[in-house]
């Protein structure tokens, strides 16, 4: 077995998402979003260029030594697919591993809003999942292709790097340090004659105009986008200088969603610290704090005397309605636009945080961490 799959096989092991491996340092994992040491003695410069060594052929390690930095996909086996990126740092070598689940999950696994499930049917438009880092959008983009992949559909992505792999669609890398961009990309796929189009991540202007007017010419387009929730998606695109009639005329859909860690099952108890006070704080009305009982995790030996286990995503999906479309012509407000989305039942994240902390599936420690940003 090569040495770095020693550290791989603790990443598997304990159920965490990425590895964190840098010379004087001490090996990490990240698990259930937090980082977590697994060796105490720092990785030595020989232990990192070995398996370095071990992993780069000759073509990517002239690719870090021009570019000191390095992404590409390993394959431990069948099961196991790592997302690798080494980086040259002040003191020697870098890398962060991530873990790629092979089989993509379905929305009913991830219990998206039900508005998602529509889109199969849908001809045109743009569709964009947002949230931090680590906060699921590339796993929810493949779920949402494998519930609409047909062999009716052409479909293209452009990904940096290319994640999951699925049959029946075209699938590329963007490079850009060859200068073959997102933008580059999509205008390539507009030759493709394709349905659907996802393109990894809207990074600048010039790739979401081209993918605003992609979406008004007939083609569903997916991407993702960093902001904080739903309705702040519309004026960040504004503020990328994208004129108010392309995103009221191409913009379909906003998901943006977070991953909290769900109290372990085994040693949930009562929370009696979280009192009517705090859960008032938050937005959860007297009458239904009065009666609410919060639930914490203890800490076990099943959940690693965490008091968590396994995440689950939550979500706000904002529709954008005729309602919504003029509003954005109109080039109002967050507060003006959330309070229009509330009319038509838009629901925020810390909406859903109030019903779970309610059903006793979320910790108030996990509500104040995740949702109060």
């Amino acid at each position: 077995m090569p040495y770095i799959d020693q550290f791989f096989q603790v990443l598997i092991d304990s159920g965490a998402s990425d590895l964190h491996l840098a010379e004087g340092q001490s090996p990490k994992i990240r698990r259930h979003g937090e980082i977590v040491p697994i060796r105490e003695e720092p990785l030595t410069q020989e232990e990192m260029s070995y398996m370095l060594s071990e992993i780069c052929t000759p073509e990517r390690w002239q690719r870090f030594e021009e570019n000191g930095d390095l992404d590409f996909a390993y394959e431990m086996n069948e099961d196991n697919r790592f997302r690798c990126n080494y980086l040259k740092q002040t003191h020697g070598y870098g890398a962060v591993f991530r873990i790629i689940p092979t089989k993509i999950k379905t929305l009913e696994d991830l219990r998206v809003p039900e508005i998602i499930k529509t889109f199969g049917h849908m001809r045109g438009g743009i569709v964009l999942v947002t949230g931090p880092t680590g906060s699921g959008k590339t796993t929810t983009l493949y779920s949402i292709l494998k519930h609409i992949n047909s062999p009716k559909l052409n479909i293209l992505t452009a990904e940096d790097p290319v994640e999951y792999e699925m049959e029946g669609i075209a699938q590329v890398q963007v490079r850009e340090d060859i200068g073959y961009t997102f933008a580059t990309a999509l205008r390539s796929f507009l030759r493709q004659d394709p349905e659907v189009i996802l393109i990894g991540e809207i990074r600048d202007k010039d790739t979401v105009d081209i993918a605003l007017k992609a979406a008004l010419t007939g083609h569903l387009v997916f991407s993702t986008i960093h902001t904080n929730d739903a309705i702040s998606t519309i004026t960040r695109l504004q503020n990328m200088g994208t004129p108010d009639y392309l995103i009221s005329a191409a913009l379909t859909l906003v998901l943006a969603q977070r991953l909290i860690r769900k109290i372990c099952q085994e040693c949930k108890t009562v929370d009696e610290n979280t009192n009517l006070k705090l859960l008032n704080s938050i937005g959860i009305s007297p009458e239904k704090a009065a009666r609410a009982k919060i639930f914490k995790g203890a800490g076990c030996a099943k959940c690693n005397q965490t008091g968590y286990k396994g995440r689950m995503a939550i979500y706000e999906a904002l529709d954008i309605s005729r309602e919504i479309k003029q509003a954005i012509l109109a080039n109002v407000g967050t507060l003006e636009l959330l309070a229009l989305a509330k009319k038509n039942n838009f629901r925020t994240m810390q909406e859903m945080g109030h019903d779970l902390l309610l059903s006793g599936d979320l910790s108030f420690a996990e509500y104040q961490r995740v949702l109060l940003v």
